[in-house]
């Protein structure tokens, strides 16, 4: 649940939840009801999953694509005023404009933390031929440079890195590698005054 944002308590309201996890403490941590709460090793848990496979009766997922398809068109990431923003850039424009300029080979590599996962990989649209790696979710800010190296090394393509200027600097030192091996890497960095997602939590926090 903490994939899908920190107000877990507002998650899916008219869900039923079911949580499995080793420690019955992080089950007990949830602000949101958890209807069926399993405390178990998740490879144990899959394992019994899998086994019981045959039994499990599908209903069919084409009504829950076509509910999610009119979500997306009712709720679009990227509205007509981050289009229009006099004297300003608009994080989504650019996440957009970006990514409908991207070749179908490029390899992709945003960074782990603040705009380059919560806005430009909500906005990014794969082309065919185009590999994306991210690590989205564990928040390890200063991986995008580095993991653009290696994407590059081992694919010999052009790469994309994005990421914001908090946690590009934590491993710049790294352009020198790119340099010194000559690699095919284009680095976007958004220059948001640094750590814009640790700013927006303490600033929820101070407010509540």
């Amino acid at each position: 649940m903490a994939m899908t944002g920190y107000a877990h308590d507002r998650l899916a309201r008219g869900a039923v939840k079911i949580m499995v996890d080793i420690d019955p403490a992080e089950i007990r941590k949830m602000k949101t009801p958890i209807h069926l709460p399993i405390v178990a090793d998740a490879k144990n848990f899959l394992e019994a999953l899998k086994a019981q496979s045959s039994a499990v009766r599908s209903h069919g997922w084409q009504p829950w694509i076509l509910k999610c398809r009119e979500w997306k068109a009712r709720y679009p990431l990227v509205l007509p005023e981050h289009r229009d923003m006099p004297n300003q850039l608009s994080m989504y424009h650019f996440s957009e404009a970006l990514s409908d300029e991207l070749a179908p080979g490029d390899v992709i590599v945003p960074g782990s933390s603040g705009f380059a996962i919560e806005i430009f990989l909500l906005c990014l649209r794969i082309k065919e031929g185009q590999r994306c790696f991210h690590n989205r979710g564990t928040g390890s800010m200063g991986m995008a440079l580095p993991a653009a190296i290696g994407a590059a090394v081992a694919s010999g393509r052009r790469t994309i890195c994005v990421d914001g200027d908090g946690g590009f600097q934590m491993n710049i030192q790294e352009l020198a590698t790119v340099e010194r091996l000559g690699l095919s890497i284009k680095c976007f960095v958004a220059n948001n005054d640094g750590y814009a997602s640790i700013r927006a939590s303490q600033n929820g926090i101070s407010s509540n």
